[in-house]
């Protein structure tokens, strides 16, 4: 399961994610909602933000911006300007820091995902072995390899 971080905005605004170039936000508050398509075309006339998604129905909100040339606490101004105001817990040093750990964490959960079934793989094909045998085999070599990264 991939981890999230979810930081509450006092006016029904949800952080989904984070990460330097890039903000998902998820909106719950219904008056922001019906007017999601005038927020994404106010953010995307702001310098330094390069594209802008929204989808009403799920109120998610997409910011890609050019993290050379705006910070995360220049989005948070150029998002107040545009009527959602109020953030908290949306500092750049602490978001940054969070979403460089979560990322390595994501990478290290896909990575122990990926080895078990290339062991298996690797075993059949070095067996050299065909036919049910060679499922039997790697089902139990993949098992084996999940148990003992575990």
């Amino acid at each position: 399961m991939v981890e999230r971080l979810q930081t509450r905005f006092t006016n029904g605004v949800n952080l989904v994610h984070a990460i330097a170039g890039r903000v998902r936000l998820r909106i719950t508050d219904s008056n922001l909602r019906s007017s999601l398509k005038v927020r994404e075309q106010q953010l995307q006339q702001q310098e330094g933000i390069s594209e802008v998604r929204s989808n009403e129905k799920t109120g998610s909100l997409l910011i890609v911006f050019e993290s050379n040339k705006m910070s995360q606490v220049q989005l948070c101004d150029s998002l107040e300007r545009c009527g959602i105001s109020e953030i908290s817990g949306f500092s750049s040093d602490a978001t940054t820091t969070f979403s460089r750990s979560q990322a390595s964490s994501q990478a290290c959960k896909r990575l122990k995902a990926f080895i078990p079934p290339i062991i298996g793989l690797l075993t059949v094909r070095v067996l050299r072995m065909h036919s049910w045998g060679a499922i039997a085999t790697y089902l139990i070599i993949t098992k084996i390899a999940r148990l003992s990264i575990r």
